[in-house]
């Protein structure tokens, strides 16, 4: 049997969220008691936990998630190793070279900082970033999706957001908080970010698995 790895931090009330959006409360809407069933109330922004950006996120009128075929979310990664980097640290070109020279179109880019070990710690807002040239070279390879295990791709604040811009105006989609890279054995596999399929979704809280290759 294939191992399977779970990538996504599980969402609970009072959770760690960027700042300025939704705070996260899961509430009980209907009991056993009262109502014979049980139903949840779930209070979260588009962009809670393990989540994807769509490029409308960014772009006015630019494609939403639920605009996607299901297949887009599911493709071959290759794991980028850069766990040793310290605080604030730009991720650049030369980082992902190598991991670009086995890609191949299409693929995805899957940045491991190991940032997972600092969630819901102050260190964590003090995560490695993907520069803007790096971006560049993503994008130039064809890269269809890049994820990381940070609270975002950039380093934050940043006023106008370049790398989600440059990113997600050439369809470049976007996964943030991740966790449990560094349980992946390989340095390639198989990834799915499965979004829900929520109207005029600019973003959306995902499942996020590994599988090895074959």
């Amino acid at each position: 049997m294939r191992k399977i790895i779970d990538l996504t931090h599980g969402i609970v009330s009072g959770m760690p969220v960027f700042p300025g959006d939704p705070a996260v409360d899961i509430t009980i809407h209907l009991n056993y008691r009262k109502d014979g069933c049980r139903v949840g109330r779930w209070v979260m922004g588009s962009h809670t936990g393990t989540h994807m950006d769509a490029p409308s996120h960014f772009i006015p009128e630019a494609l939403s998630l639920d605009q996607y075929d299901v297949s887009r979310f599911y493709g071959r990664g290759v794991v980028v190793n850069v766990s040793d980097l310290e605080p604030d640290a730009p991720i650049t070109p030369d980082h992902i070279g190598t991991s670009l020279d086995i890609s191949n179109p299409g693929d995805f880019i899957i940045l491991h900082t190991g940032w997972d070990r600092y969630w819901g710690q102050l260190l964590y807002e003090k995560h490695p970033h993907l520069s803007l040239a790096a971006a560049g070279m993503l994008v130039e390879h064809g890269i269809s999706l890049v994820g990381i295990d940070c609270p975002d791709i950039e380093r934050a604040p940043e006023d106008d957001y370049p790398v989600h811009q440059f990113l997600l105006q050439h369809d470049c989609l976007i996964v943030e908080n991740l966790t449990n890279l560094g349980l992946i054995p390989a340095q390639k596999g198989w990834f799915t970010f499965l979004p829900l399929p929520v109207e005029a979704a600019d973003g959306s809280p995902i499942r996020a698995i590994y599988q090895p290759c074959s």
